[in-house]
């Protein structure tokens, strides 16, 4: 019975080395980030591991603090509350470096800064081939941006605030809720549990082979 799971596993395999696997490549929603004002330096990420790198500073505000919208639990202000404000952050992951992958979806949630200093404009990367720039007016409340994109991906994710109208510049726009969404590479080199079972297979096989010859 072992012996033709492992065998049934193994086809499974061998249909996913074919067309690749369906997966969530990265996701932060900022609830585990510790909330702070002028955060430099990293922010230590969500699931599917790897955080982000600063340049400037960010603000990470707990949800409904300073009257700001109370949606989720935490979220980013792009524009922190030292100068230089404007912040870019960027995943310390890479993808695409060593393996190519497929990334089928970015989305990601924004809002205005939400206390009338002005629209924002931010910028989305992913390494060199792909720019977009999302304005986002002063007092627009969190919205869903979803960002579909087919062929290979290379490189790592950023966010900048680029501009925000308004006079103060330590108000900018906010960010929650980013997600990578891809397609896995077609499995090269077998998992350790396949390779058991591949193992198992080969002794059966055998196996076999060695009553056949003992019974003819």
């Amino acid at each position: 019975m072992k012996l033709l799971t492992c065998v049934f596993s193994l086809v499974l395999i061998g249909v996913t080395s074919v067309t690749g696997k369906a997966a969530i490549l990265f996701q932060d929603n900022f609830d585990d980030t510790p909330v702070g004002l002028s955060v430099f330096g990293t922010l230590p990420g969500g699931a599917f591991g790897g955080g982000w790198n600063i340049t400037n500073n960010v603000d990470v505000l707990a949800a409904g603090q300073f009257g700001l919208p109370n949606v989720g639990v935490r979220y980013l202000d792009l524009a922190g509350s030292t100068a230089p404000a404007f912040a870019t952050i960027q995943t310390q992951n890479s993808w695409g470096a060593s393996l190519p992958m497929t990334v089928k979806k970015l989305s990601f949630s924004l809002a205005g800064d939400n206390r009338g200093n002005g629209d924002s404009v931010v910028q989305v990367k992913f390494g060199d081939s792909f720019t977009q720039n999302f304005n986002v007016a002063s007092n627009s409340p969190f919205s869903m941006r979803t960002v579909d994109i087919d062929g290979a991906f290379s490189g790592k994710l950023s966010f900048q605030l680029l501009s925000q109208s308004g006079n103060n510049p330590f108000f900018g726009a906010l960010l929650d809720n980013v997600k990578l969404e891809g397609d896995l590479p077609p499995n090269v080199i077998p998992e350790p549990v396949s390779l058991a079972c591949m193992s198992l297979v080969v002794v059966g096989i055998g196996f076999s082979h060695l009553r056949r010859k003992k019974t003819s």
